[in-house]
This record gives structure tokens, sequence and C-alpha cells, in this order.
């Protein structure tokens, strides 16, 4: 992918041709606000007309990317990062010789990507000081909790519009019938074509009455007698029973540092609104 392509696939996060600017702006305005690493540890990337462009903002670059990209590894998408930097400061450059950069458009924009920025830092600091391992720990329990008795089945289906049509399929069943074989040669239902296989279901997702018999039904057997519906009469086999499994810690950590965060974050938007005197208006009402 050339310069140009790399430079897009980062402005998308941003919107449209205003994206570059949008970028640059940001991530220089992030590097001012940041207390930056000492620069042993914080090494040069790029060097652009004199100009210095430091591991710590390609870093910070790829928190602007899109969601899928944030967790890709670092080196898979330094290149292209960089490459983007490089990009924005050539244009920054060149904005500032313009005089761009004492024009009313760009001090507006200025103030409303430093309201952005700011806005991230507190929410980062907030959350950072409220989110401990503790707490990873005791929503990872909860959840762990929360699966017990938890199941899915694996289900098929017969459904057809008479009882007596039921029966007889139920005795073909009771004689040795195979149950797949059945629902293609006779089911009015959804998934005949498939032998009857409704896949995976879970608690709430079927009738009621229906579910009811489903999910007290052992492994392997069939409903006798047929479930009577709305939709007519319906005769289902349990194929197959699982556990809800929710894995290790060290796996689910990420994902509930993410969930707790977001809950946080919310929270503490919430709570700001409430002691703020804010007047909406309707649009075009001034």
């Amino acid at each position: 992918m050339n310069a140009k392509g790399k430079t897009l696939g980062v402005s998308r996060k941003l919107g449209g041709s205003r994206a570059l600017g949008a970028f640059c702006a940001i991530a220089a305005f992030a590097g001012f606000m940041s207390s930056a690493p000492a620069a042993e540890t914080n090494p040069i990337a790029a060097v652009v007309n004199g100009s210095t462009i430091r591991l710590s903002e390609v870093k910070e670059a790829q928190d602007l990317l899109p969601s899928q990209l944030q967790g890709a590894p670092f080196d898979k998408v330094y290149g292209m990062l960089l490459d983007s930097l490089i990009n924005s400061r050539l244009a920054a450059e060149q904005a500032e010789k313009m005089g761009l950069a004492k024009t009313k458009e760009y001090t507006d924009r200025m103030a409303r990507i430093g309201n952005q920025v700011l806005e991230r830092m507190v929410l980062s600091r907030y959350i950072g000081g409220q989110l401990s391992e503790d707490k990873l720990k005791k929503r990872y329990d909860t959840l762990v909790e929360d699966a017990k008795g938890r199941f899915r089945i694996h289900a098929r289906h017969i459904l057809v519009k008479g009882e007596d049509e039921a029966k007889k399929i139920i005795a073909e069943l009771k004689a040795g019938g195979d149950f797949a074989a059945l629902a293609k040669a006779h089911s009015i239902g959804p998934k005949a074509k498939d032998g009857g296989d409704l896949g995976w279901v879970t608690p709430g997702s079927m009738i009621p009455s229906l579910e009811k018999v489903t999910m007290s039904l052992p492994v392997g057997s069939v409903s006798y007698p047929a479930v009577r519906t709305r939709l007519g009469w319906n005769i289902i086999k349990v194929v197959e029973r699982r556990s809800r499994k929710i894995p290790p810690f060290v796996i689910m950590r990420g994902k509930i540092a993410a969930l707790l965060s977001a809950e946080l974050g919310q929270a503490y938007i919430v709570k700001l609104r409430k002691a703020a005197t804010i007047v909406k208006k309707p649009l075009n009402v001034r």
C-alpha cells in the first residue's frame, strides 16, 4: 500500500477530507498536553524537515484507528501509522506557511479538538483510578456465578397441522424411525429441509409451552405426546445439552476491563450532567 492509501486508512476514523488536519491536530495537541517519556525510552521514529516524530506519537496514533485495528500488533501497523504522521507533519508545515494557523477556522477547530482530548484525558484518569484488579476479579466471579445452571440445547423439530398426523409420526419414531428423515418428509416447519435441525437454542428463545417441554427433555429423548401451539403440533428431539462455560480469567480479563471501563465512563458523564446546568433548545430555534 502506498503512503496515500495508508493515510486514508487512518483518516477514516476521523471522517472525510478533513481527517488529515484533524489527525495532525489531535496528535499534536495530545502530545503537548501529556508529559513526554524520557528520550532514552522514547526514540526518534522519523525526522521530517528537521522536526522529530518520536515512538510515543506513533503509539498514541494507534488509539485513533478503527476499533478493530486498535488491538492489532503494534509492529503490523507501525509503518502505516508512521507514514500517516509524516504526511500530517508535512501538510501541517505547508498550512503554517500559508498562514492557516492564524485563521478563525483553525482556532475554532482546535477548540473542539481540545475539548475532545481533555474529555479523553479526564475519563482516562477517572477510570484508571477506579479500575482495580480486585474489581475485575469480582466481575469475573459474578459472570461465573450467573453462568451456573444456564445451558443450551441442540434440538430437532417436526411441525404438522393435525394431531393424528403427529401421532402417526410418533409411532414411527417409537418403532425406530429416523427423526431427520421424518422431518424432511412430513414437517411444515422452517427447518424441514434440514431434517428439523434447530441448532442450539437457549431459554427464552422458543414459544413458552414448547420451551418448557424442550428444556425438560433428557438428551436423546423425544417429546411424547406432541406439543400443541398456535402453529400446529410439535415434536421435539433433544440431540445434545451443554452448560454455559466462562473462559478462564486470564482470557476474559481484557473484555471485562473494557466492559467496566465503559460502565465507569458512562456513570461519570451522567454524574457530570446531573451537577451541570444544561439548557437544550429545539432544532432551528435561537
